[in-house]
């Protein structure tokens, strides 16, 4: 066993691919890889992503271009958005990203000193969107509350605002059948009692490496926690089909190949071993799919993007959770946010969505 995974580790962390076919993404202060970052063509093509280990098959991403010269935007729940040409990306192995912003004041909060309080309630923002065949065709965002009890397991979710796009030419398109199964990923997102870490169960396990904690399956590498020295983040980033390539399911003549299921969740907490969803600050979950019916001649590929930012923390009681619940039959926004709270991301510090995907709302993509 030992020595199985001193292979893997020397594989994970080695160089994977021919010299110049690869992109390294690293974090420009502390060189550490970026892991599960995105990256968009100018057209809105989900083009790349970056592995465990923030590595891109730079030779695979530049033959799936369009245009020579493509402006491609990479995007990363940490980052800020990072802007390059395709015909400079032929040219450098390496890319540094810029750390977003995100210890936000709003989220830095105790308990007020001799109260008692029943929940502790998470106020995000969220989006996420849903391609077919790189063409973009469900849109969904908005503002949620999460009140996580003191005691107990369910948590409670009031929604604040939320907006919904989709494609009407696809989706019309797209009606071949009488009887057909229509996937649409882009939900208002749920969250768990436990972290991403809790939720994988005894078939995982973990070692220490280099000051980064190894999340491995099959004697496999398949995820690493580590502790940003900066801000003090701590980032879980998990693959939850490796060491699998893939997971095939089949269901009333459909099937489908799961090829992707990335998980990235950062969290205000210095130390891993005492982490709760109670700090959460991001979290981010890519699926990537490709469906199809037995009577179609080739399969739909469907990529799925959700994020989540949490822009405030506070301690409160069951009274007062109550009377916001109440409330939000007045009110349907919160007081951080605009009701145009699309327009307010800035100041909250989060990631701008891609300027290719920003120009279809309201035109390719319809309102509902």
């Amino acid at each position: 066993m030992k020595n199985i995974l001193k292979v893997f580790l020397i594989l994970i962390f080695g160089i994977q691919h021919a010299a110049g076919q690869n992109l390294n993404l690293r974090d420009s202060l502390t060189g550490k890889p970026i892991s599960f970052a995105n990256i968009v063509s100018n057209d809105g093509k989900l083009v790349g992503l970056s592995d465990i280990n923030g590595i891109v098959n730079k030779a695979k991403l530049l033959k799936s271009l369009k245009e020579e010269n493509d402006i491609l935007t990479i995007q990363h729940l940490s980052y800020e958005n990072y802007k390059v040409s395709s015909i400079h990306l032929k040219n450098i192995n390496t890319l540094r990203m810029n750390k977003r912003q995100n210890v936000l004041p709003e989220v830095i909060a105790t308990p007020e000193k001799n109260k008692t309080y029943d929940y502790t309630a998470l106020t995000g923002y969220y989006r996420c969107y849903q391609l077919e065949d790189s063409i973009a065709k469900y849109y969904k965002d908005g503002i949620v509350e999460f009140y996580l009890p003191r005691n107990g397991k369910n948590i409670k979710r009031i929604i604040l605002n939320n907006r919904s796009f989709h494609n009407n030419e696809l989706i019309a398109a797209q009606k071949v059948r009488k009887c057909m199964v229509n996937i649409n990923g882009t939900v208002i997102p749920y969250l768990e009692k436990g972290t991403a870490l809790d939720e994988l169960g005894n078939q995982y396990t973990s070692k220490e490496y280099k000051g980064e904690r190894l999340i491995i399956k099959s004697d496999s590498v398949i995820g690493v926690t580590r502790i940003d020295s900066l801000t003090g983040l701590i980032n879980i980033n998990i693959d939850l089909i490796a060491p699998q390539k893939e997971e095939t399911h089949s269901l009333f003549n459909y099937t489908s190949r799961i090829t992707n299921i990335n998980i990235s969740e950062n969290y205000l907490s210095g130390d891993i071993s005492s982490i709760s969803k109670s700090d959460l600050e991001s979290r981010k979950e890519y699926r990537k799919l490709f469906f199809k019916h037995k009577k179609d001649k080739a399969e739909t590929a469907i990529d799925i993007i959700s994020e989540l930012y949490i822009v405030d923390k506070k301690y409160v009681t069951k009274e007062e959770y109550n009377e916001r619940k109440k409330a939000t039959n007045q009110s349907s926004y919160s007081s951080l946010f605009t009701n145009e709270y699309w327009n307010d991301l800035t100041m909250h510090n989060i990631s701008q969505l891609s300027e290719p995907i920003k120009l279809l709302l309201g035109n390719k993509l319809i309102k509902e």
